[in-house]
């Protein structure tokens, strides 16, 4: 029997100077899978062993509540009692072939509501890449889709992941936790691109990586395309350097415009005894109209003087010069603004070939 259906209406972080608000309905779907995996070109929503990796899912039984931020809570605290649960478990093994791609996907191809955590353990050695999406298939009557998902990443020394994100936003609820520990010459990359279809959504993404080892590594790509009214999009990020030698780096970039709201915290902590670590963080935003609204937030705490730090973050508007040369050379005015808008963007993707996919199909859509 299907859960009961129940409207979401009124929530927001705290950080915004007004409230959004989401009104719909948020049905519970049992029997279908909140996530599945591709390989090699198949999709499978169960268990499967085999020589490169093991995917499994938890048992109801064994779940804990969700360890979410206090924020998030705050999003999920109206629907929390009747979402439908899931957790599975992906080990990555040293047999993979070198840079082989594990798709992941969100099923929203049915109203939906639901609450999911992800393990994913990398095995010592591993250079493999995760792309996850969603689907964007439209049911019958319109679509809410209702999702928080807690990722608990492992990675084992010697071992590179690199972890791609391209979510379209349609009247959806999205709050995504990621938990990481990274160990001794391990590298995590985050590469993300969100981009609003409709007005009336939230995507709300926290990182909370710990550089565990010496030569331990973090670099994020994250962009955001909100262009839609009643629209609110979030980029939380916290680093912490537990030992010396460790590297972070971050690049970040928001276009934000027709009333939506994009906030970014970036924390980075140089713990004592962390030497010779070192962090770098740019937050750029890109502003289309005088309505819209970003609040950017970029934190230091360094408690060891042998290391290297830098930060800064920028609110820009469309520049004007650009755009007339772009005229003047016979293109004619919305080309050329969709250029600019576009390159804003496209540069924190260029150097990987799977990131320049994905954010030229994430562009293409209407």
């Amino acid at each position: 029997m299907g859960l009961p259906s129940m409207k979401t209406e009124g929530w927001r972080h705290n950080r915004f100077s007004k409230y959004s608000k989401i009104a719909s309905t948020l049905s519970v779907t049992s029997n279908q899978s909140l996530i599945r995996l591709q390989w090699q070109g198949e999709w499978i929503d169960q268990k499967e062993e085999n020589d490169y990796f093991t995917w499994s899912k938890v048992s109801s039984d064994d779940l804990s509540r969700l360890q979410c931020s206090p924020a998030s809570r705050v999003v999920l605290r109206e629907i929390n009692s009747i979402l439908h649960q899931e957790a599975w478990h992906l080990k990555i093994k040293k047999s993979l072939p070198k840079g082989a791609a594990i798709k992941l996907d969100y099923s929203s191809q049915y109203n939906q509501a639901g609450t999911l955590k992800l393990f994913v353990d990398v095995d010592e050695g591993v250079v493999a890449k995760l792309v996850e999406g969603n689907t964007q298939e439209e049911p019958s009557g319109g679509k809410a889709f209702g999702l928080s998902v807690e990722k608990n990443i492992k990675l084992a020394k010697k071992s590179h992941l690199g972890f791609y994100t391209n979510l379209n936003l349609t009247k959806s609820a999205i709050v995504f936790t990621h938990f990481a520990d990274v160990h001794t010459h391990a590298k995590l990359d985050f590469i993300s691109l969100n981009k609003a279809m409709e007005p009336n959504s939230f995507f709300r993404s926290e990182y909370k990586i710990r550089l565990k080892e010496e030569q331990a590594r973090v670099h994020f790509s994250l962009g955001a395309i909100a262009d839609q009214s009643d629209l609110q999009l979030a980029h939380v990020l916290h680093i912490d350097h537990e030992a010396p030698r460790t590297f972070s780096d971050q690049k970040i970039r928001a276009i934000v415009g027709s009333g939506a709201r994009y906030y970014f915290n970036g924390r980075v902590h140089i713990h004592e005894g962390a030497s010779q670590s070192e962090a770098n963080q740019l937050n750029k935003n890109l502003l289309l109209d005088g309505i819209s609204e970003v609040d950017t937030l970029p934190e230091l705490i360094i408690d060891h003087d042998d290391v290297s730090c830098s930060h800064g973050a920028s609110v820009s508007e469309l520049d004007t010069e650009h755009l007339h040369y772009l005229m003047s050379r016979g293109i004619d005015k919305k080309t050329a603004h969709n250029l600019l808008v576009s390159g804003f963007i496209s540069g924190i993707f260029a150097e990987d070939k799977i990131a320049s996919e994905l954010y030229a199909q994430a562009w293409q859509q209407d």
